[in-house]
């Protein structure tokens, strides 16, 4: 019997090399292994019973059969049962489990080894209704089999998930207790065995809920001015613009599933003058799928809570965006709201706001922002400003108090930031003409600056998104940087709108002019110069994508909101048509090798004529006739030459006779 040994003093020195070394491959020496567990109603006793054959060795062999950090289980004791080897093989703890193997008395036969280990670990109760879990580590085996009794649910029927899962499931009657029905069963390989039960007359929805909740309100305030179609004038709104973060920990489910149902929904404290704009959910990965409410969602249980008795590996967070305006008109003359909240299914929840005052405008606020509650306890009332105030508070309470300017009812336009802008100039004799095309989304009822021009616009069309209405007008400005004369373009929306699209066309006096001002930025910007064929254009910008070809245009990505740039545009009138120096380089080139071709070939036919010249005239010399066929020589007479003719004569093609 060996018993677990805690520290190295008790392992000899030949033992400690092999447990460095230690081999983690369990299952190539495991031949079947039978897992019997006891449910109790606070913890689980595992019991893991194995059959391990090794190859005759003479050295001592450790090897690996978990580590400490795969679960909370609790290594208890050990039996093992090793007559081959030649002294007891025994159980090491050290930042794990590992098994030393003595070496084998004989060098013939395997050693047949029987290991018993018992296993204390605590189960995982996420609330009272929820499913109980729990983690069992075991050795990796390709032969398992599964026993497992549950106490204090008698008269129950239970319902069972493992991971991984479950083959050959049957309730079979205790050997213990003939009251008691026992679960068996048999699972496929892994390190861990998780386990999650409940009774089937304990289910409950599959909601989602938390033990606890803490909720970060962002929210920054301002005052917009929007057109009233009954008072004929812009009226002040309060606009909320709100990320709420939430976190929560502990979640569960009273019911076995993979999927549960998050309802989300926001108090508005009875204020029903109170709209929200926009309002949508960005969920982390724990977040499934959304309906179409964009209020309830679908979280993954084993994400969320935690599967089979192991943590969640992350709290369950989600962002919350949301816009709400309140008009100000009727209320009183210093406003009372109260922001509003958001309701989780949490057992506890806490709260904190971080407010911050964000004017459209960087001129003078008409209005200051004041908390009412709760209440500092240096002062009555907390004003806040352009830096972030950090309120810990389950309601927040606020009050917009005029200031003396307020009168004035100083307009305090939204900015647009374009998706994209192309703009065109045709450049002309004394005059250049501009046209431009400005795509913006998503704009919520209000005013809106959506530019700054150098020069005035000579017309404004607008593409209405639908059947939304969109006005448009401009408003001559005082001179001020970075133009000498600057025109702001405003649009009037009074409805939601998805997309609009708007032309702008303006004249200005030479190629050297200001790009358009977008306070609110641009994601692209293409600037485009229409001109004749026989004309060149060059740009003289610096941070632009420049291409000549048949758009001679530049480009510029993510400009940054109020970013001036003066362009300079230069037009030369483009030479007559260049002179083909390669054509006619290689036409010249084919002419001279036709040339020496030609003399090469008349070169040839003059030496091949001066030769059968001189050689008809040796043939009269010698009286010799060639057609006769006479002068061919005989294959048994050798050749003899001629006295009195050169050597020089003879050709090899042409023998003498």
């Amino acid at each position: 019997m060996g018993w677990p040994r805690t520290d190295m003093g008790q392992v000899t020195s030949q033992d400690a090399v092999a447990l460095s070394q230690a081999q983690a491959n369990i299952a190539s020496v495991t031949q079947k292994q039978h897992i019997h567990i006891d449910l109790g109603t606070e913890r689980a006793t595992c019991t893991v019973q194995a059959s391990l054959l090794f190859q005759p060795s003479q050295s001592v062999r450790a090897w690996r059969l978990w580590t400490g950090d795969d679960t909370s289980a609790t290594f208890m004791d050990s039996r093992i049962d090793a007559p081959e080897c030649i002294r007891e093989a025994y159980i090491v703890r050290q930042e794990g489990v590992f098994l030393i193997v003595p070496p084998s008395r004989s060098q013939k036969d395997a050693i047949l080894l029987s290991l018993t280990l018992y296993l204390q670990t605590p189960l995982v109760h996420h609330a009272p209704k929820a499913p109980c879990s729990m983690q069992c580590p075991v050795l990796r085996c390709k032969q398992n089999t599964l026993s497992c009794e549950l106490y204090a649910y008698e008269g129950h029927e239970i319902e069972v998930m493992a991971n991984p899962p479950l083959a050959s499931q049957a309730w079979t009657p205790s050997t213990t207790n003939a009251e008691q029905q026992q679960l068996t069963a048999t699972f496929s390989e892994t390190d861990v065995l998780g386990l999650q039960w409940m009774p089937i007359s304990g289910r409950g929805t599959n909601t989602l809920r938390s033990k606890s909740a803490h909720v970060t309100y962002y929210t920054n305030a301002s005052i917009v001015h929007k057109w009233s179609d009954t008072l004929g004038a812009h009226m002040p709104w309060a606009v909320f613009d709100m990320d709420v973060h939430v976190s929560m920990t502990q979640a569960y489910v009273e019911t076995m599933t993979r999927e549960a149902r998050l309802d989300l929904s926001v108090d508005m404290h009875g204020d029903t003058s109170a709209q929200w704009d926009t309002l949508s959910v960005d969920g982390g990965p724990s977040i499934a799928r959304q309906t179409p409410t964009n209020l309830s969602l679908w979280v993954d249980v084993h994400l969320a809570c935690g599967s089979f008795g192991a943590p969640a590996p992350v709290p369950l967070q989600l962002v919350l965006h949301g816009r709400m305006s309140l008009a100000l008109q009727g209320r009183s003359n210093a406003p009372r709201l109260t922001l509003p909240s958001l309701c989780l299914p949490t057992d506890q929840i806490t709260s904190e706001y971080v407010l911050r005052h964000a004017p459209w405008s960087e001129g003078t606020a008409a209005y200051t922002l004041d908390v009412l509650e709760p209440m500092q306890a240096a002062q009555d009332l907390q004003r806040v400003g352009r830096t972030p105030a950090r309120i810990a508070a389950g309601n927040l309470i606020v009050r917009w108090r005029p200031t003396n300017e307020s009168h004035s009812e100083v307009l305090t336009p939204m900015k647009i930031a374009p998706t994209s802008v192309q703009h065109t100039v045709w450049p002309g004799a004394s005059e250049a003409c501009h046209r431009v095309f400005v795509h913006a989304r998503e704009l919520v009822p209000g005013a809106y600056t959506l530019c700054l021009l150098p020069c005035e616009p000579s017309s404004i069309q607008v593409v209405r998104g639908g059947q939304k209405s969109v006005r448009t007008y401009t408003v001559r400005r005082a001179p001020q940087a970075p133009f000498d004369r600057v025109y702001e373009v405003r649009l009037g929306v009074d409805e939601p709108l998805d997309l609009v699209d708007v032309q702008l066309d303006f004249v200005s006096r030479r190629l050297d002019f200001e790009r358009p001002l977008f306070a609110g930025g641009v994601a692209s910007y293409l600037l485009q110069v229409g001109t004749k064929p026989s004309y060149t254009t060059r740009f003289h910008v610096s941070d632009a994508h420049v291409a000549y070809d048949d758009t001679n245009s530049a480009r510029w990505t993510h400009i940054p909101p109020s970013t001036p740039c003066r362009i300079r545009v230069t037009l030369s009138q483009s030479d007559a048509r260049p002179f083909p120096y390669v054509p006619v380089a290689v036409g010249f080139l084919c002419a001279v090798a036709a040339c020496l071709a030609t003399i090469w070939a008349y070169g040839a036919h003059t030496t091949a004529r001066q030769l059968s010249m001189r050689i008809d005239a040796l043939a009269m010399a010698l009286d010799v006739d060639f057609t006769d066929g006479q002068w061919l020589a005989s294959a048994d007479a050798p050749y003899t030459p001629v006295p009195g003719v050169a050597s020089s004569w003879r050709l090899p093609w042409f023998p003498l006779a």
